[in-house]
């Protein structure tokens, strides 16, 4: 599937499928899904499951977005999957355009910890 050519229902339709796909998800539940889904409660996702559909997704998607742009800790409902994914693949976030290198504040402020502590 070619990212320039995917829309946000794209990207919507293509994660609905991969969690169907999955056998120990219940299909009834699943038709019931919406964004605001959560992925363990309602869903029934394992971490394992979860494990799995980041897998097809990235094979599907060829992205991860995970590796970078967003904490995979992050993502608790099936709203938050698909915005991993469209900030990812469409470089948006609430229809505005994201930085090209996001900034880890964590990451920043224990780099700044780390040269205070060199500096003593």
């Amino acid at each position: 599937m070619l990212t320039n050519t995917l829309s946000k229902d794209d990207i919507y339709l293509a994660i609905a499928e991969e969690i169907r796909s999955l056998p120990e998800v219940d299909g009834a539940v699943v038709q019931g899904m919406t964004p605001n889904s959560e992925l363990n409660a309602q869903l029934g996702l394992s971490s394992l499951d979860m494990a799995e559909l980041v897998v097809a997704l990235e094979m599907r998607f060829s992205v991860d977005p995970f590796s970078s742009l967003v904490p995979i800790t992050d993502v608790r409902t099936v709203g938050d999957l698909i915005g991993a994914y469209e900030k990812a693949l469409l470089g948006e976030k609430n229809g505005t355009e994201i930085d090209p290198e996001p900034v880890n504040e964590a990451l920043l402020a224990a780099q700044q910890r780390a040269a205070a502590r060199r500096r003593r």
